[in-house]
């Protein structure tokens, strides 16, 4: 039986919102030892002690959470937005030892926060994360839902933020793990695949973890009836239905009936190449850098038009697929840019 008052220490620190000092507690690790680890990166304990109930501080005062890393990074426009929202906010009560009800309420607290101050997805995803763990280790259906969330929000986090505590690499790891637990096989696959090709010797340890969730992660798949992407279908109305389709390729959306018919090219002139509107489309995991995604977003806003990197890259291959193949050929990314640029110049 782990003796909790052995295990944390009491100490002081200054609230940045509301500049009182209150008292946090931490957790010795070290007098812990550990009895298993799980692929999210979930470390369990022996005796049933769960350190990570302690990573949210709390302010006993004005209410302001978050982790214990970087707690006191806020600035003052955060200062603001967190000082209108904590007002009339009640405080919640997690001083001392916590259980699973007080570290819950440490949890909420620190999502509320982060999104009233507009953190950073990264930041709210942990918190998802770690909430998750806690329902895990009670072995109730609350875990979904907050691996529901921590997967969103890492999607946001590494389609946007190109700084953080968690390198790219780990993130996309991170977002093939928890695609996985939720069953979504084929996007597992994909993310694990891109940090197999993507790390670097120094990055050994995640590419080799990588490996091993890729394999379990299509073993499952076949399990669950989904089979590989090549395997027929499993039966309508069987329980891998939902597990197939992710693995598939989708189905092609219907044919629109009120489709405009296009007008007639001038005489003399050729009609422009038509390609069908209904398609089979497949879905790709596709790598893309923060400032792409940044000036898809800018280019929306100018354009007034709702864009997603999607329909840019759509659009992208639309054009390229005019140009013959053999004017392609390149030994990288930029060299290729450079020939897609040229060709569609007319160069």
């Amino acid at each position: 039986m782990v003796e909790t008052e052995k295990l944390l220490y009491r100490l002081e620190t200054l609230c940045p919102v509301c500049g009182r000092k209150f008292p946090v507690w931490k957790v010795r690790k070290s007098a812990l030892p550990v009895e298993g680890r799980d692929a999210d990166f979930y470390v369990r304990y022996e005796g049933g002690f769960d350190p990570s109930f302690y990573s949210v501080w709390v302010c006993a005062y004005c209410g302001y959470a978050a982790g214990d890393p970087g707690f006191a990074e806020v600035s003052q426009a955060e200062r603001k937005l967190l000082g209108d929202a904590l007002k009339g906010h009640p405080v919640p009560d997690v001083a001392g030892e916590r259980d699973f009800i007080k570290a819950l309420a440490a949890y909420d607290q620190a999502i509320f926060c982060t999104q009233a101050r507009r953190g950073r997805a990264g930041a709210l995803a942990s918190l998802y994360l770690k909430t998750a763990w806690a329902h895990r280790a009670r072995g109730d259906q609350g875990e979904r839902e907050y691996l529901e969330k921590a997967l969103d929000a890492y999607r946001t986090a590494f389609q946007t933020e190109s700084e953080g505590r968690m390198s790219p690499l780990m993130m996309a790891y991170l977002i093939g793990e928890l695609s996985r637990r939720i069953g979504n096989y084929k996007d597992a696959v994909q993310y694990f695949s891109m940090v197999i090709k993507d790390g670097t010797d120094k990055d050994q340890n995640i590419i080799n973890l990588a490996r091993e969730q890729w394999r379990l992660s299509r073993d499952e798949a076949q399990q669950a009836g989904a089979g590989q992407p090549a395997a027929p279908a499993p039966a309508a109305g069987s329980a891998a239905t939902e597990a197939a389709a992710a693995l598939q390729t989708a189905a092609p959306p219907p044919a629109s009936a009120a489709e405009p018919t296009p007008p007639s090219p001038p005489a003399g002139v050729a009609p422009p190449k038509v390609r069908p509107a209904v398609r089979k489309p497949i879905h790709m995991g596709v790598f893309l850098y923060s400032d792409q995604v940044q000036w898809v977003k800018e280019v929306a806003t100018v354009a007034g038009l709702a864009l997603d990197p999607s329909v840019v890259i759509r659009a992208l291959v639309e054009l390229a697929q005019d140009i013959p193949p053999e004017q392609l050929s390149a030994a990288g990314e930029e060299e290729l840019a450079q020939l897609i640029l040229k060709s569609l110049k007319g160069g």
